[in-house]
């Protein structure tokens, strides 16, 4: 007879926003697994959950009876939370993937590498049989992918589940073991870096691609002259909307090279919930009603894409915090330009707003480039098509390609710009 385990009981609390115990058992056995559900059980996953500071239980005066509620006082719960319910939305098995069999196989893979039934029996000290029968559960829910069948090789695969279980779990290895493939690029980033951080001029032709792209890659029909134009407040052949999604754009850049500027630290910038809000808020001023805001609907979609998204703006919030979690928790331990990249996977899959998810994405991601001393993200948008099919696929299989393609056309945008082979128009006033 299936029992509730600890994680459904927290989804339960979670949807109940706060129940007595025989409220709680009541919705509980209205899902047929858990219609002979044994008040006992219950009980016993309450006070697992009580004794992990997820839950909290208070008298109510009114029902002169305890009622149980999530712990919204314990940061932690965000990162639970936002695993718990994108797996729900994705049909994950969530109670098997904590499991301790199906972590120990996952951080052996991020702390080894490569692992085969061999060196995976040696960690977790599991049967043949056991590891074969997680390593396909963990297979088919895509958190690792197999090198060799014979003999049978599997590594961990890094895409928006994984980044979410890796929030949660904090393994001990570190996730810097996994991305040392892209050292090479990370190297002749910082080659070019050297190259424009002396220049004005380069550093200002940065920005005006910037703003050239992160518009141009959402649909606006500007071109380099009309940029320049808008920037200097000349008439162009825009669109009313065009122009003030570009001059909303200048804006956004000038708050952050501003605040770069005169950074004090007591005034540190960095990714959270505020900040998206704050530069969502300058991108999208005059454009939508929502601007600032998170936004759910049951018929919101990416264009393209067979992502399902968060259902409520609760859910946002939890996924939100989860994002700024894993960049508090890796900030530290890993290279700012894979930081980078994986908050703008992150935060664009996650989709928060209505509209201007990538713009504000990719300024979030300046962010991040411009407090480890880069410059703004910038890659050219006739490539905007590889890259919403590198989103997809990051979301569909892994990260490989993603994160590649942000670090080579960042590459190429920089060395363009440093080798000034990226022309930009020279427009009287």
């Amino acid at each position: 007879m299936p029992t509730p385990t600890k994680w459904d009981t927290l989804l339960y609390l979670h949807f109940t926003n706060g129940a007595t115990f025989n409220e709680l058992s009541a919705t509980l056995r209205v899902n047929i697994l858990f219609e002979n559900l044994n008040n006992r059980v219950l009980y016993k996953r309450l006070g697992e959950l009580i004794d992990a500071e997820l839950v909290i239980r208070k008298r109510n005066t009114n029902k002169k009876q305890t009622v149980y509620n999530i712990n919204r006082e314990n940061p932690i719960l965000n990162n639970y939370m936002a695993f718990l319910l994108w797996s729900r939305k994705e049909g994950l098995d969530y109670n098997i993937l904590l499991s301790k069999r199906a972590q120990d196989i996952v951080f052996s893979t991020i702390g080894r590498g490569p692992s085969t039934l061999k060196t995976l029996h040696e960690y977790t000290g599991n049967s043949k049989s056991t590891l074969i029968k997680y390593i396909r559960i963990l297979e088919r829910n895509r958190f690792v992918k197999l090198i060799k069948q014979k003999p049978l090789c599997i590594d961990f695969n890094l895409n928006d589940r994984t980044l979410f279980y890796l929030a949660l779990m904090q393994p001990p290895c570190s996730l810097a073991e996994k991305t040392g493939k892209y050292s090479r690029l990370i190297h002749d980033i910082d080659t070019i870096k050297e190259r424009i951080a002396g220049s004005n001029e380069l550093m200002e032709l940065v920005i005006k691609m910037h703003v050239y792209s992160t518009t141009v890659t959402e649909g606006n029909t500007a071109n380099k002259d009309d940029v320049e134009r808008v920037m200097k407040d000349l008439p162009t052949g825009l669109t009313p909307r065009e122009i003030v999604e570009i001059r909303n754009t200048i804006e956004a850049v000038k708050h952050l090279n501003n605040h770069f500027k005169d950074l004090r630290p007591d005034r540190d910038l960095e990714p959270n919930n505020e900040n998206i809000k704050l530069y969502h808020r300058i991108l999208m001023r005059g454009l939508i009603d929502e601007c600032g805001e998170y936004y759910a609907s049951p018929g919101k979609r990416i264009i393209g894409s067979k992502l399902k998204l968060p259902a409520t703006i609760e859910e946002i919030e939890y996924e939100i915090a989860a994002i700024v979690n894993f960049y508090k928790m890796y900030r530290e331990h890993l290279h700012p330009l894979l930081l980078g990249a994986f908050i703008h996977f992150l935060l664009v899959t996650v989709h928060p707003f209505k509209d201007g998810n990538g713009r504000v994405t990719r300024i979030i991601h300046s962010m991040v480039l411009l407090k480890a001393g880069y410059p703004l993200f910038v890659f050219d948008p006739d490539m905007k098509n590889r890259y919403f099919d590198m989103l997809e696929v990051g979301r569909l299989e892994n990260l490989d390609g993603f994160m590649n393609f942000i670090l080579e056309e960042y590459k190429n945008a920089l060395e363009a710009v440093a080798d000034r082979k990226e022309p930009w128009p020279v427009v009287e006033s």
